[in-house]
């Protein structure tokens, strides 16, 4: 059996928990060691986990039932492999803008890996190569807004194994 772990990020203020939107430029990941297939960033509690399924993930990061799933990275395209989901607490709004943003997939071990995706609750995800994302007030730079890709090399110049960061919108 491999060993779980959950990391909490604290937020400075008042030392509440907390991992939501933050602006380009902050690094406000947490820092994980991946320690299973499926990991589970919920960036509403701040939590992230990993673990030998989905179900053991979502329960060793606390994700609250009021949470909905953002995205879901796959290692291999064609949906497949380890996963990591984002869960935020409310539905993405139509409007293309800067709701959600992830600055370092490296630090879950998923910096370079996502050959696909797929996204939920009218959310769309934008990839960029570095890790935080530049600053990109017009939401021009990236990859295009993506809904779902099973092989992300097909979209653009190419996002297979190349993704640094992401925004959710």
């Amino acid at each position: 059996m491999r060993i779980r772990t959950t990391v909490t990020v604290l937020a400075a203020l008042a030392g509440t928990l907390a991992f939501t939107a933050s602006p380009a430029g902050a690094d406000t990941s947490p820092k994980q060691t991946r320690t299973g297939e499926h990991c589970i960033a919920d960036l509403g509690n701040g939590k992230i986990a990993c673990a030998d399924s989905e179900q053991q993930a979502r329960q060793l990061a606390g994700v609250s039932a009021d949470s909905v799933n953002g995205a879901r990275l796959y290692d291999a395209t064609g949906f497949g492999g380890a996963t990591f989901t984002i869960t935020v607490d409310a539905p993405c709004t139509a409007v293309y803008e800067h709701e959600y943003i992830y600055p370092d997939l490296g630090r879950v071990g998923w910096n370079n890996r996502a050959g696909s995706v797929r996204t939920y609750n009218s959310c769309d995800v934008k990839l960029y190569d570095p890790v935080v994302p530049p600053s990109d007030p017009d939401l021009t730079m990236g990859s295009t807004w993506i809904d779902e890709a099973t092989n992300l090399g097909n979209i653009g110049s190419g996002w297979n194994n190349r993704a640094g960061s992401l925004r959710l919108s």
